[in-house]
C-alpha cells in the first residue's frame, strides 16, 4: 500500500481491492486506496464493468453486450487502453466525452520531431525523466531493466508493465508510453498462450516482434518474457532477443542454470558492442 503514491493508475479486481482493504464496495475500496496516495483507481467488475475513481470525479464504465468467444487479455487491456485516452485527453473522463482518436496516427520515420500524437494532444511532459521523444530505428535498442528501475528508484516514479497478446496490443503500449515520456516494460507472457504455439516457434515470433517494437520506440525499452512454464522456453526467450526472463520455478538448480545462461548470454552482446543486458532473470 505504501508504492500506491508512486503509480499514476492502480488498476485492481474487485477482489484484488478487498483483499488489500477488507472492504467489499468499489466506493469504500477506493476510499481506501485513495488515503493510501492512489491517484487514480479503476477496479475491474467483471461483467459488471468497471469503477473509476480519482480525487477529482468518479464515474462507472458499463461493460459492453457481446458474445464472449475468449476472455484471455480482456483485463490487461484496461490498463494501456486507460493510460492512451488520459495521454491524449489530459483528465480522467467517462466515455461518453472522450473524442476518437486514430487508432495508429502516422508518425514519419524522417522526422524524429513528432510527438507519437498531433503536438496539440500531448501535454507537456512532467516526467522526472523527461525523455526526448525521437523515431528512430535502433539495432540493440533494449535497455537492462535493472537499469530502468534503478532511474525510476531514484527519481521517484513507477515503471509499468503491460503485458501484450499480440502486436496491436504492443503498439497501443508503446504509444501510450511515449505519448507520456516514459520508460515501459513490454512483455508477452506464456502462462495463457497455447504451449504448442510456443513449442512451435511461437516463442522466437514474440521476441521478433517485441524486438522490432523497441527498436522504433522513442523511450527507454526493455522487454520481459514472462511466466515461461519450462526452462528450455525461458532459454529459448533469451536467444530470441528478450532481455529479461521469468521462469514459474521454485527449483534453485533449475533458477541457477537460467540465470549463468542470461548473463552468458547478455555479456557476450555487449562485448559484440550491442546496449542488451540483463544482469538477473
Amino acid at each position: 500500500m505504501g508504492l500506491l503514491a508512486l503509480a499514476d493508475y492502480f488498476v485492481p479486481n474487485i477482489d484484488e481491492a478487498r483483499a488489500l482493504t477488507g472492504e467489499t464496495d468499489p466506493r469504500r475500496q477506493t476510499d481506501c486506496l485513495i488515503q493510501h496516495g492512489a491517484q487514480r483507481v479503476l477496479i475491474k467488475l467483471g461483467d459488471r464493468g468497471t469503477y473509476v475513481r480519482s480525487t477529482e470525479r468518479e464515474f462507472e464504465i458499463a461493460a459492453p453486450q457481446v458474445n464472449t468467444v475468449e476472455p484471455s487479455g480482456a483485463g490487461d487491456a484496461l490498463p494501456p487502453g486507460s493510460s492512451w485516452g488520459y495521454a491524449s485527453v489530459g483528465i480522467l473522463s467517462a466515455p461518453s466525452v472522450l473524442p476518437t482518436w486514430p487508432a495508429h496516427p502516422h508518425v514519419p520515420p524522417s522526422d524524429p520531431g513528432v510527438a507519437c500524437s498531433p503536438a496539440s494532444r500531448l501535454r507537456r511532459c512532467s516526467h522526472p525523466s523527461h525523455y526526448r521523444c525521437e523515431r528512430r530505428r535502433r539495432p540493440d535498442a533494449l535497455e537492462p531493466m535493472t537499469e530502468i528501475l534503478e532511474r525510476a528508484r531514484e527519481g521517484g516514479y513507477a515503471v509499468g508493465y503491460f503485458e501484450a497478446w499480440d502486436s496491436y496490443s504492443l503498439e497501443a503500449v508503446v504509444e501510450a508510453a511515449e505519448a507520456e515520456r516514459a520508460p515501459v516494460i513490454l512483455g508477452f507472457g506464456c502462462l495463457l498462450l497455447e504451449q504448442e504455439w510456443l513449442e512451435d516457434g511461437g516463442i522466437e515470433t514474440l521476441g521478433c516482434i517485441g524486438s522490432h517494437a523497441a527498436a522504433r520506440a522513442r523511450v527507454p525499452v526493455s522487454l520481459l518474457l514472462n511466466e515461461a512454464q519450462r526452462l528450455e522456453h525461458a532459454l529459448r526467450g533469451i536467444d530470441a532477443g528478450f532481455n529479461a526472463v521469468m521462469l514459474c520455478t521454485d527449483d534453485v538448480d533449475v533458477t541457477v542454470r537460467l540465470v549463468q545462461r542470461a548473463h552468458e548470454t547478455w555479456r557476450c552482446r555487449r562485448r559484440r558492442g550491442g546496449h542488451i543486458a540483463g544482469r538477473g532473470c
